[in-house]
């Protein structure tokens, strides 16, 4: 059992905490500050690592959001009224368990005159400051909500709220979904350089759009490998026609409803394939594996490739990244 990688050892604990704190609308998920202070203690406590953590809690967030979208849009008009009555934006987000951004998103969409469409929605959430400048920036109707709460020398009230929230928002805004963007390409591109040191011939994702495929894995192998991976078996060789590369934590339920349908049609069009998750996965037992023809593999690419000429290549144990 001590031979297991914390992630695997602890998951069962670490997952309940993490729901538990979700459902619960834990003070940590509204302070940037605090949360970083609670997955540094989850970290030592239980060895899981922080990025695995911070990848695992906005898989199971992002869960709870989609559910609690309608809800908190049905009483979008009572939490407006307390917005307009003084409370703030963080603190109205806390009684509704909702992320700061996204629930101010919502304000400014109901609030502004800057957000009819998605376009200029964006724009302001982007740069609230520089968009929500005086009381005429606001309808009519919410210009009084400028009088109360937070003082502001400069800008709106509603200008300051929204980047309190952006600023106290852990896992949500515009530099979150930048920096998870930059993180996905940084792995793919590490991927790619990583099978070209092996010599091993592919094409892209991108390659395989501008030549009319749709639906494609990150890597469409040039030709099958058989690679030496962990199964609910043991080790094993297994065949593999494609890889993809997620960068995120792999636990069971984002597993299940976002990866395991993608893989699967990837089976249907290419054969077996290789799915890495960069920050670690859930134990192998508890992850569908279509079967066996979807291989996972945590961290790292596997160690040992098989070309079909019977030829084994191996590559350095390296991973600066965990």
């Amino acid at each position: 059992m001590d031979s297991l990688p914390p992630e695997h050892r602890h998951y069962g604990t670490v997952d309940k905490l993490l729901r538990k704190s979700v459902s619960e609308g834990q003070d940590f998920l509204f302070d940037s500050v605090k949360f970083n202070e609670e997955l540094l203690n989850l970290e030592t406590k239980y060895g899981f690592p922080y990025d695995s953590l911070v990848s695992f809690l906005r898989n199971l967030h992002l869960h709870h959001v989609k559910k609690a979208a309608p809800r908190v849009k049905s009483t979008l008009k009572g939490i407006l009224q307390r917005y307009c009555d003084g409370q703030s934006i963080v603190a109205l987000a806390g009684q509704v368990n909702y992320p700061p951004y996204l629930l101010s998103r919502f304000l400014v969409e109901e609030i502004s005159r800057h957000g009819s469409n998605k376009k200029s929605l964006s724009a302001t959430m982007k740069h609230p400051a520089a968009v929500l400048k005086t009381k005429e920036d606001l309808k009519q109707q919410y210009a009084y909500s400028e009088e109360v709460g937070s003082n502001t020398e400069d800008g709106t009230r509603l200008a300051a709220e929204v980047l309190r929230a952006i600023d106290c928002d852990p896992m949500y805004g515009p530099s979150h979904d930048r920096q998870r963007h930059l993180i996905g390409v940084e792995y793919e591109v590490l991927l790619e350089y990583q099978l070209k040191e092996l010599n091993i011939p592919f094409e892209t994702e991108t390659e395989l759009r501008h030549r009319g495929t749709s639906r494609t894995p990150d890597i469409l192998l040039s030709y099958p490998l058989s690679v030496e991976v962990s199964t609910k078996h043991g080790t094993e060789w297994k065949v593999v026609y494609w890889i993809d590369s997620k960068a995120l934590f792999g636990d069971v339920d984002t597993h299940r409803v976002s990866v395991l349908a993608q893989a699967e049609s990837y089976i249907h069009r290419f054969g077996p394939g290789l799915v890495l998750y960069w920050f670690g996965h859930a134990p192998l037992d508890a992850l569908e594996d279509a079967q066996g023809d979807i291989s996972i593999i945590g961290w790292q690419l596997p160690t040992r490739f098989m070309l079909p000429t019977g030829e084994i290549i191996t590559r350095g144990k390296t991973n600066v990244f965990k």
